[in-house]
């Protein structure tokens, strides 16, 4: 479905999703090359699809060059959403903006096999040199209300958004959730959920809902076979 979608869209800019119109526009997307903005060149961003709700204003894609493998499928419904993508980050996003003035800020050199993002306001920053695995999901919301039935007061408001320090790795399928924190270093297990704030760098976290379980833990994209040769770290 998602190719014949792309197909349609190189010949009829307007396609039917989840009973909206959506359009294929690349007009959302600026290139930063040398610090200077600009419009994409023709297939330049081959893999990147950017489309948004029919009437849907004030929405940014900014990708700065250089790029490697960058695979990225972002929609919006509202409006004054941005996405800014940082040089040398590479892998499969995928974001959904269901509100106004969100936002996805992502590092330089950062690298995902996969990624889901549901943005339904606030935002998700994440800082440099990280590592996503596969399947990894990203609520910054419930997206849907819940409130006292007898006050009729929302009980949950606006979060705070997700925070991912520099240098952190995070395993497969594990889910980050609204009000998240991580600081620098971390190291999150497969199958996690995360729901709340850590401040301690070096440490790994795992479970559910997550807790740490391991101090003074570093990473290296190196295997370990390869690690036991290199020169180490100080």
């Amino acid at each position: 479905m998602k190719i014949l979608k792309r197909f349609l869209c190189l010949f009829i800019p307007v396609a039917k999703v989840r009973h909206k119109i959506l359009r294929h526009d690349a007009s959302l997307i600026r290139i930063v090359e040398n610090g200077v903005a600009r419009k994409p060149k023709f297939r330049e961003l081959k893999h990147v699809f950017v489309s948004q709700m029919k009437n849907a204003t004030g929405n940014i894609v900014q990708i700065e060059l250089p790029i490697a493998s960058l695979h990225l499928e972002v929609h919006f419904e509202g409006n004054n959403n941005k996405v800014t993508i940082r040089a040398r980050t590479l892998g499969t996003w995928n974001l959904l903006f269901h509100d106004e003035n969100g936002f996805v800020d992502i590092g330089q050199d950062c690298t995902c096999a996969s990624c889901f993002m549901n943005v339904t306001g606030g935002g998700v920053r994440i800082g440099r040199d990280c590592m996503l695995s596969k399947e990894i999901v990203f609520y910054t919301n419930d997206a849907h209300t819940l409130f006292d039935k007898n006050a009729g007061a929302i009980l949950n408001a606006q979060p705070s958004p997700i925070e991912i320090g520099n240098h952190c790795w995070i395993g497969q399928r594990a889910m980050l959730m609204k009000n998240t924190i991580l600081p620098d270093d971390t190291v999150v297990g497969a199958g996690a959920v995360v729901t709340k704030k850590f401040s301690e760098r070096f440490t790994a976290i795992a479970g559910v809902p997550a807790k740490v379980v391991r101090h003074d833990v570093g990473w290296d994209r190196a295997t370990p076979a390869q690690f036991v040769t290199q020169p180490q770290k100080k």
